[in-house]
């Protein structure tokens, strides 16, 4: 890292920032370790040599023994905090914390936007063990063992703060209704992917200019961009937090015409991202409800997912495959790019967990799962 830090602290800007984009760095694990977390603060480097003095490019950066927050502005890096040794990513004071320093850096930005960077396993939550490596963000290595963020706790940091034009989740499978919805109430809109991605990740010397677009619809740039790199391999869409709530009773509505009390759901051909609890919103609703149901339901997902990138494969380790895919067949029309959790029959410790667990999420209470015995 040293060869990325600058010795220079003169990088005080008279210009009022526009927006600051705020990167959440998470890479004490084998991320940090295989170096995609240094070629992409280089990528970061790069991209911004385009932006102008009134955008403000801020990494909080955590790997080994190196927890610190740099500012990246014309092609290098300036190291602006460092944090005391044992400091974890994992924990959600840290990420409040580092937030909370960047933002009062930039006080009176217009706007903020987050970049979480990482591992994640959508929505899963409490009841796995510490050393399970299938629980939400981060998978941070510390004392032997791994750590994770879940998603209420990270919704919990981030609320008292400045509320987020977007996050830009460059994690897999973040993009579920479940995390979304615990969200809402922090954050314009959700950028990411509900599958699978590249350990590689975004490419952030493309990436970078366009998180700072000023444009209405700024969040197609980044997922342009982002596919650009992985064409028809990486399934990518946008959230509108805003219309959550009718999206979720929409949804109870459409799966009271078909689901039966305490049925277990039968995912057999849906699309699915990493489990097949994960199944994609659409192609289950579309699959199981009359045509008529279909439709009003799919007014109010259009009004949350606003922009998606259809592929018909996701890549993992920048190889295209999916485990078992002959399991399904994707298509544009079965695709939404948000998943959501079924209730299955638990033949796993693992499912059991997943069906004790979602009760927890705010997502639950909101599409009144609990009516059809989940």
């Amino acid at each position: 890292m040293a060869a990325l830090i600058s010795c220079s602290d003169d990088n005080e800007d008279v210009v009022r920032p526009a927006r600051a984009v705020l990167v959440y760095m998470a890479a004490n694990n084998n991320l940090g370790d295989g170096g995609y977390a240094t070629s992409d603060l280089r990528e970061m480097m790069e991209g911004s040599k385009t932006l102008t003095p009134e955008n403000r490019l801020y990494v909080f950066y955590r790997h080994r023994n190196n927890a610190c927050i740099y500012q990246v502005e014309k092609g290098d890096t300036i190291r602006r905090e460092t944090f005391e040794d044992g400091v974890q990513s994992s924990n959600p004071n840290t990420l409040h914390r580092a937030l909370a320093w960047m933002m009062s850096e930039v006080s009176d930005a217009e706007d903020y936007g987050l970049v979480l960077w990482g591992h994640s396993t959508g929505w899963e939550i409490k009841g796995q063990t510490a050393s399970s490596r299938r629980r939400a963000y981060d998978q941070e290595r510390a004392n032997g063992s791994y750590y994770y963020m879940d998603i209420p706790d990270m919704a919990d940091a981030l609320s008292g703060l400045p509320r987020l034009r977007f996050i830009f989740a460059d994690c897999c499978v973040f993009q579920c209704v479940e995390t979304a919805y615990e969200l809402r109430d922090v954050v314009d809109y959700i950028i990411g992917s509900p599958a699978e991605i590249p350990n590689a990740g975004a490419p952030y010397n493309t990436v970078v200019p366009a998180l700072f677009s000023r444009s209405e619809t700024f969040y197609q740039g980044i997922v342009d961009r982002y596919y650009a790199a992985y064409p028809d391999r990486l399934p990518l869409s946008v959230i509108k937090t805003s219309d959550l709530d009718l999206l979720a009773a929409a949804t109870s509505m459409a799966m009271g015409s078909f689901v039966a009390s305490g049925e277990y759901q039968q995912t057999n051909g849906l699309i699915y991202y990493f489990d097949k609890n994960m199944v994609d919103m659409n192609d289950y609703i579309r699959t199981n409800a009359t045509d008529e149901v279909y439709r009003a339901w799919r007014e109010q997902l259009d009004k949350v997912v606003v922009y998606n990138k259809f592929a018909p494969v996701w890549m993992t380790d920048a190889v295209g495959r999916h485990v078992n895919f002959g399991d399904f067949t994707a298509t544009v029309e079965k695709y939404s790019g948000i998943s959501m959790f079924v209730y299955q029959q638990p033949s796993t410790t693992f499912l059991k967990s997943l069906n004790d667990n979602i009760s927890q999420m705010g997502w639950y209470e909101a599409a009144r799962l609990s009516t059809f015995g989940w």
